[in-house]
This record gives structure tokens, sequence and C-alpha cells, in this order.
């Protein structure tokens, strides 16, 4: 049995559920610095991105990626996001990276609302 306090660390703390996410993302950091990663989960407020490199958490970057809202109808997103995580996982094969989306215009906003709901 799982004391509560114990439990309370398991639990996931973020605030939108994740879904898994396979598409290719392009990132461009501050520094201008532009590199592809791929994703493992996706959700309306962020994205979870393995890098072969550890980023600053704070660190900004313009993110882009296809989204498949139905089968003819596949959206270009661009979205700046916030760095909130990132740790070396050698079960993942690099830097687990966790972006928070920021400053989401109407339109990505509903875009990401309707992936989740499909």
């Amino acid at each position: 049995m799982i004391n509560s306090s114990l439990a309370a660390t398991l639990v996931d703390k973020r605030a939108s559920r994740r879904k898994p996410f396979f598409r290719a993302v392009r990132i461009v950091l501050s520094s201008g610095a532009s590199l592809s990663a791929p994703p493992f989960d996706i959700s309306d407020g962020g994205i979870g991105l393995i890098l072969d490199m550890e980023l600053k958490r704070g660190a900004n970057a313009k993110l882009t990626f296809p989204l498949q809202l139905g089968p003819e109808n596949l959206v270009s997103i661009e979205v700046n996001g916030v760095c909130t995580r990132s740790h070396l996982s050698g079960k993942a094969g690099g830097f687990k990276t966790g972006f928070q989306f920021v400053n989401v215009s109407s339109r990505v906003s509903e875009a990401l609302k309707e992936f989740m709901a499909l």
C-alpha cells in the first residue's frame, strides 16, 4: 500500500490531459538556432519533445508542426513556447523536454482543442 504523501508525488500534476503525438516539430530557439525534434506527447497547453541537448528552464522557442484534424485537414501550427523542464532520459534516448505554449492565437488554440477532442 502506498502512503498518501508518496501517492501525491506519483500523480501527474500537469493541468492539461496529454495525448501521444508523433509528428516532427521544428524548433527555432531565441539564439536563432533551428532544429527538428521528435515529440512524444501534446496537450492544448504544451508539448513534450526529445532533444539532443538540454535546454535551460525558461528558454524561449518558436515551435512549428503539422496537426491532423481530419483525413483531409492538415493544419500548420506555429506557436511560441517556454521550456518548463529538460532532463536526460536514457530510455527516451535524449533530453525529455517540455514546452508550455504561450501567447497562443485563437486559431491555434481552437485547432489544439479540436485535436485533443479527436
